[in-house]
């Protein structure tokens, strides 16, 4: 079963390592793609602890491994509104249109979009939150019409801006939700 936690600024120890380590990353990305002097307010981070997610993401790592595919983690950010937040804290990532109902357009197919970036997953977030979580993304092709058979995601510049890439994982299990980060101070420019 899943364990989700809620974090503030004023924890100490593990917890305020946590909270440092995932409102860092939200902040040196966000600042990076925006290349920005304002930085969004980290209001609340909530971690997740699941067992079950962990095994079948160190799995997909192990199996990777085994077939001499790159298995080297990446940080990145999904968005989307609170209800779907918990879900997947609690039950992982599902695929849309496959587990899942879609809920933006499928412009590159099904799977789990994320970026490494926040500022582009905060266009998709809803309600001052996103996921951050870590990513194996395997053998990346940046053809939309790849043989899925033969690569683990997709990876691609957003909007044509190579240093904000994202990534379309076409397996569940190569995506592990690390925490929600709650924010403030954003706009959707």
């Amino acid at each position: 079963e899943s364990i989700v936690e809620r974090l503030s600024k004023d924890d100490s120890g593990v917890r305020d390592q946590l909270f440092r380590y995932a409102e860092s990353q939200f902040h040196r990305m966000y600042l990076a793609a925006r290349k920005a002097q304002k930085k969004p307010n980290v209001l609340a981070i909530e971690c997740c602890h699941s067992p079950r997610l962990l095994k079948a993401f160190t799995g997909k790592e192990t199996e990777f491994k085994r077939h001499g595919i790159t298995a080297e983690s990446v940080p990145v950010f999904h968005g989307t509104d609170s209800v779907a937040c918990k879900a997947i804290l609690k039950e992982g990532f599902k695929i849309g249109g496959k587990d899942i109902a879609i809920q933006n357009a499928e412009y590159y197919g099904s799977g789990v979009y994320l970026a490494e970036v926040p500022d582009t997953s905060h266009s998709f977030a809803k309600d001052g939150q996103m996921i951050l979580a870590s990513l194996l993304p395997g053998r990346t092709s940046d053809n939309v019409h790849c043989d899925r058979n033969k690569f683990e995601s997709l990876c691609k510049p957003y909007h044509q801006q190579d240093d904000q890439r994202f990534y379309l994982a076409f397996s569940k299990e190569q995506v592990l939700p690390l925490c929600v980060v709650h924010y403030e101070g954003l706009d959707h420019s």
